[in-house]
C-alpha cells in the first residue's frame, strides 16, 4: 500500500505542481475555445473533408492545373491516421474521380472500370466489357481559349466520353507528341480483368497522363478520397483580376 501511494503521491507532484505543467494547463484554460477549434478542423480535415491542390494537368479539361478541390474523405473509406488500418465505407463508381495514393505520390484520376470488368484499348479508344466508349467531338472553351498551363505547345481535340451506363464526361486528346513520346504511349492492349477491391483509373488527357495504363490498378485500401467540386483556380483568379480572362470556374460540382 505504501508503494502505491507513494507513486500517487509522485504523479500528484508532477501534474498539480510542477510548474511546466501548470503552465500548460493555464495556458489550455486561457484559449481553450481556441484549442477546440483547432482540433475540430483536425480532426474534420483527417476523417470527413479536405482540400486537395491538383498539381499537374493530366485531368485537364475537367481539373486542371492550379485548381483547389473539395473533396469527400468518407466516400468510399475510412482509415486509422499513421497506420495500414482501414474500414470500406462504399465503392466506387465508374466515372467518379477520385485521389489515392501510389507509390506514396497522391493522385486524382477518373475511374473507368472496376473488379471483374474487363478493360482494352485499341488504337487509342477505351474498351469495357467488350463494348468501345462513345466518343463525340465537342467544342470546348477551355481548349479553344489555351488555357492549358504549360502545355501550349500542344494542340488538342476536345470530345464527350460516354461509358456504357450512359455517363458522359469531357476528355482530350493531344497532337503534335514526339516519336518518342508515341513510342512510351499504349494505345493498343490485350483485354485484362480488374481484379476484386481494384479500379482502372485514367486521365482525362488522355495522351498526357500517367495512370492504370502503366501504375496499374488502384485497390480500395489507397483510396484517398473523392472529388465533388473545384472550387477555384488560383493561376485563373490572377488572370481575372488583371483582365486576361472573363470568367472564373468557381464550386464547379464534378
Amino acid at each position: 500500500m505504501s508503494t502505491i501511494a507513494l507513486k500517487i503521491e509522485d504523479l500528484k507532484a508532477i501534474f498539480v505542481t510542477n510548474p511546466t505543467v501548470r503552465k500548460f494547463k493555464h495556458g489550455y484554460l486561457e484559449n481553450k475555445k481556441l484549442c477546440w477549434f483547432l482540433i475540430t478542423i483536425l480532426v474534420v480535415r483527417t476523417f470527413f473533408g479536405s482540400y486537395y491542390h491538383i498539381p499537374t494537368s493530366s485531368m485537364n479539361p475537367n481539373l486542371m492545373e492550379g485548381d483547389i478541390v473539395l473533396v469527400n474523405k468518407l466516400a468510399y473509406n475510412v482509415k486509422i491516421p499513421f497506420t495500414d488500418v482501414y474500414f470500406k465505407l462504399g465503392s466506387p463508381e465508374r466515372g467518379d474521380i477520385i485521389t489515392f495514393d501510389k507509390r506514396e505520390i497522391n493522385m486524382a484520376k477518373r475511374i473507368v472500370a472496376i473488379g471483374g470488368d474487363t478493360i482494352q484499348f485499341i488504337d487509342n479508344r477505351l474498351y469495357v466489357n467488350n463494348k468501345v466508349t462513345k466518343l463525340e467531338k465537342t467544342n470546348n472553351e477551355l481548349v479553344d481559349g489555351k488555357r492549358f498551363k504549360r502545355q501550349e505547345k500542344y494542340e488538342f481535340i476536345a470530345f464527350k466520353e460516354t461509358d456504357n451506363q450512359d455517363y458522359t464526361y469531357d476528355i482530350v486528346y493531344a497532337k503534335g507528341l514526339s516519336k518518342e513520346y508515341l513510342k512510351k504511349l499504349i494505345t493498343n492492349s490485350k483485354p485484362y480483368v480488374v481484379p476484386k477491391d481494384r479500379y482502372f483509373a485514367l486521365g482525362d488527357n488522355r495522351n498526357l497522363s500517367k495512370d492504370s495504363r502503366y501504375l496499374g490498378t488502384v485497390h480500395q485500401k489507397d483510396i484517398i478520397s473523392k472529388i465533388e467540386y473545384v472550387a477555384f483556380n488560383y493561376y485563373s483568379v490572377w488572370n481575372y483580376v488583371f483582365g486576361d480572362i472573363d470568367s472564373l470556374r468557381l464550386f464547379e460540382s464534378k
